[in-house]
This record gives C-alpha cells, structure tokens and sequence, in this order.
C-alpha cells in the first residue's frame, strides 16, 4: 500500500492541476456537447482517470482542495457553458453553478485523499463509491443539479444501462467510476514500479481489474437479457406532440400570438398527417404565458385571427399544455404548471412543478425586502413561482374505449428519479415531460436533459413522452430505445401512436429507490474512519 506521500513524481502542484483540468475536458468530451451531440460513450471510461491521478499525487489535503475547486469549476464551465444563454441573469447562473461545483470538489477532494490509504485490492471500489455517493449528493435537495453524471457518459449503451431498474443510475455511475479508478490505479502502479515485491503489488492490482471486468460483463448480461424479454402487453395511445421553437422570454410584443399561431397550425397539420383523431395533443412548457383561468376571456378573443377557445373546440381532443396556474388562496401567487384542457376550454386537472430551478425560478426569503430588491435590481430576476404540492395524475380516456393515466414532469424535474418514482408508485402508466430551454440556443443542453431523462424510462419501465419548445421532442420506450423524435430548433410536430406498456408490478428500484448511494455512503463512511485512524496512528509512531 502507498500513501500520496510515497509518490515522488511532482514537486509541484503545476502537473496536478494539469491532470484536473484535463479530466474535466475528457468529461465534456464524453457528455453531450456541440461536437459530439449525444457524447463519446468510450471517453466516460476514463474520463475520470487523471482527477483521480491528480487527488492520489498531492501532498496534503489544503492541495487536494485547491485541485478540486479548479476541477469542479472547469467541469461545470465545459459542460454548463449554455447557461450563459439565460437571458438578462446569466452572468450569475453560469459563476453561481460553477462556484457551487467548485465548492463540491473542495470538500470532496480531501476525502479521496484519505481514502488513498485504503488496501490497494479495495481502493479503486472505494474511490468509485464515494464518486457514487457525491454525485448522489449533488443530484437532490434544493440545490440539486441531477445533469452531468458519469453515468450520463454511456446512457446510449443500453445493454449497460438495464441494471437501472435495479440501481437506479447509481448503478452505472458507480461501474463507471471504478473503471475510472482501475485505470488510474494501474497509471499509478506503473509509474512507481519497484522491481521488489512487484509480484504481490500487480497482483492485488490484477484481481481488482479482473472484479471489476466481471463486474461490466454481468451488467451487460443482464442488460441483454432484459433487452430479450417478451414485450409486456400494451395499449395504443395516439398522441400529437408540438415543437414551436419559439422564445417565450422574448421581449416583443408579438411573441404571445406567434406562439399561439404556431401551435394552433403545427397542431392541424399533425392532426391531418395523422388521419384520424388523436388522444393527446401534448404544447410545451411556458407555451401560454397568461395564467389561463383567469385569462379565458383573452383566449376567447384571441389571437384575433385565430382564437384560442374556438381552436380546442376545433380540434375537440383533449391539450396538455404548460403555463402559470394562480394559486388558490394567494394574491399574485403563480406556480410553473401543466393544464390538460378540454375541448370546451375547461381545465380537466393541473400540475404545478414541485421541483423548482434554485435562485432562478424560485428563491429562499424572498418576501423578505433586502433579499427581493438584490434578486430584482442586481440579479435581474422579477419574480419567482410557488411550488406545486400535488401529486396529479392525469385521467386520459382513449378513442379504443380504454382509459389511461400519465404523470408530467416540467423541465429540469425529468432529472429527479425521486419525482418519478412516486408518481410511478401511485399509478402513473406513462410519463410525459414538458420542456421549454429554447433559450438556451445549443444542442449540448438539449441533448443533456434528454440523455438524463432517458433513465427515467429504464428506471421504471415506463414510457416517456417529451414534449419540448427546441428539443429532444421525443418518444422514449421502456428499456431506453428512442423510438421517435424530430429534429432540434425546427418547428415541427410529431404525430404518432405510442404503445405505453404495463409492466407488471415495479421494478426493484421504483420500489426501494436510492438504497445503493445510501448504503454505499455508510461504507465510504467506515472506510473513512478506518483510513483516518489509520493516519492518526502513523502520525504517532
């Protein structure tokens, strides 16, 4: 076994950082990005590999730390770099997120330094779990940012992402990361061979090689199996998903009726290309921007070419579509919501996000004066939503005669596993997304919400239904097969019959959720303590 300290390889910590920085690059390689729109799946497996050299070689933990804060900031900046694009605030979204990733690796970083003690047969699994465990961490709560997992990296290789419905993403995250750590290990071994006790060093090193190759190998034959089950019985849902691609946030006066127009027209077309009558026509998030209720005098009038009341009844098929919905009770109190309106323009039911975008859509302690006026006058943000509190599972009957029940996840939320376990567990037969980051004007943000949406399907076994503004419009099937999408930034429409599957029962991790990153957090937690004694007691000898 070898503590940093055991490694003379730098006298500075120039070629650490050298290694970090690299890492994040490799990382926004092996992500969705401009070039590679969906990724370079082969580079998740050792994107990872130099940070972890780089942790393994500093000096002391006040090193470490520095190296993880410029890693966490290069990361978020070569993979987040879209958020400049929001609008009149970005300057505080893309400092804020990397400033916060950054803050992650200095705590982070230090704790992969002492796990650095650990026996070299198990210090490749420890530092995969404790990657596991932080990017869990990262991905809930109020603050939680659940894009850019490693895991992420190769959610195109279905056969290796099956064992979601077990794990949950964490499952692929934590493979990942230890082929991640193996490689680094193996650098390392390499790079301090000793001729003595050489025998018993390569060979710790090769059993661990050798676990975590049978580890990948079972995972993807599970996957192949399960990608080779007989398909569970299905039912026809026909259903018509609009994509305006238009800015909700422009300032022009226009920008309303445009919207309006475009879906209005985008919908007729879809619905004649079909030749029959739909189930579902599904508009995007933020696709009305008055709250409707009470606006319907406005929709019944306008747009004055083409009014909206009189183009529900036109169509007489039921419109889920997303918009401010005012809070019962509340004076100028508005949540992000999705409507599913009737043909006679009544709202059927509604979903008001639960999950809202931190400091952006929502703010802590904003009645409180000061903190309005700096989030008005500084930051640029007007005003924020009010969470939504329910649960809404949508009644949907079908032209077959049958009766279906879907779930809306709006925006970011399609990230949130938790989100969409419980509607899954309360009965929800599919999933339908509605997403509005036309602002974002790149494929890479696109690409990166739906890669992450994508594990919700798996995870559940359910079908996801995405309905977006710019992209990815999409239909996702039960084990991950993109079975249907349009192209991104294009007004388009996708008209098609969706056969949502009814799994029977749910999958182990709809029902036991995140037990893997929980249970993996008390093993790096004994680790820890054993690896920390382990340096008190060398520090007294």
């Amino acid at each position: 076994m070898h503590s940093p300290a055991h490694f003379k390889l730098m006298k500075s910590p120039g070629p650490a950082i050298a290694l970090a920085l690299s890492s994040a690059l490799l990382m926004g390689i092996a992500l969705p990005n401009e070039l590679f729109h969906y990724g370079i799946p082969s580079v998740g497996f050792i994107a990872l590999a130099p940070y972890f050299i780089a942790v393994r070689l500093c000096p002391t933990r006040k090193v470490v730390a520095w190296v993880g804060g410029l890693f966490g900031a290069a990361l978020s900046l070569v993979t987040n770099f879209w958020l400049a694009f929001f609008h009149g605030f970005s300057a505080w979204t893309v400092t804020g997120v990397a400033a916060g990733m950054a803050l992650y690796f200095v705590v982070l970083s230090p704790f992969f330094l002492v796990l650095s003690r650990v026996a070299a047969a198990y210090r490749p699994f420890a530092f995969a779990a404790l990657w596991t465990v932080f990017e869990y961490v990262k991905s809930i709560g109020f603050l939680g940012f659940p894009w850019g997992l490693i895991g992420h990296t190769v959610g195109s290789i279905l056969p290796l992402v099956q064992v979601a419905d077990i794990t949950g993403v964490w499952g692929v995250s934590f493979i990942i990361a230890l082929c991640n750590a193996i490689i680094a290990e193996t650098v390392l071994e390499l790079a301090t061979f000793e001729r003595r006790n050489w025998r018993n060093r390569y060979s710790v090193l090769f059993r661990g090689s050798l676990a975590s190759i049978l580890l990948v190998a079972g995972t993807l034959g599970y996957g192949l199996y399960q990608l080779n089950q007989p398909e569970p019985p299905k039912s026809p849902v026909r259903i018509v998903l609009v994509q305006q691609n238009i800015d909700s946030w422009q300032a022009d006066a226009g920008t309303e009726a445009t919207i309006l127009l475009q879906g209005e027209e985008l919908t007729r077309q879809a619905i004649r290309a079909f030749g029959q009558a739909p189930d579902l026509v599904v508009w995007s998030e933020s696709s009305l921007l008055r709250p409707y209720i009470q606006s319907i005098p406005y929709y019944r009038r306008e747009p004055a070419s083409d009014p909206f009341a009189s183009f529900l009844n036109e169509i007489d098929t039921p419109l889920l579509v997303g918009g401010p919905y005012a809070v019962n009770g509340s004076r100028g109190a508005f949540m992000n919501a999705t409507m599913l309106l009737g043909p006679d323009g009544a709202v059927r039911d509604y979903y008001g996000k639960q999950h809202l975008v931190p400091f952006a859509e929502w703010v802590p302690y904003w009645n409180d004066a000061p903190v309005r006026r700096f989030m008005q006058e500084v930051v640029g943000i007007e005003q924020i939503w009010t969470p939504g509190d329910r649960f809404t599972l949508f009644d949907l009957p079908l032209h077959s005669g049958t009766q279906t029940r879907f779930a809306v996840l709006i925006c970011f939320e399609d990230g949130f596993a938790g989100l969409a376990r419980r509607f899954v567990l309360n009965g929800a037969d599919f999933l339908v997304n509605l997403t509005n980051t036309v602002w974002s004007r790149t494929v890479s943000a696109e690409t990166q919400q739906f890669v992450a949406a994508r594990f919700l399907a798996i995870e559940n076994r359910r079908t996801l239904v995405r309905s977006t503004n710019s992209g990815v419009t999409s239909v996702v099937d039960s084990r991950g097969n993109l079975t249907a999408s349009i192209p991104l930034f294009a007004p388009a429409y996708l008209a098609k019959t969706v056969m949502i599957e009814r799994s029977p029962g749910f999958t182990p991790y709809t029902l036991f959720g995140d037990y893997l990153p929980i249970g993996l957090a008390g093993l790096v937690l004994i680790a820890l303590l054993r690896s920390a004694r382990r340096e008190s007691l060398d520090g007294q000898r």
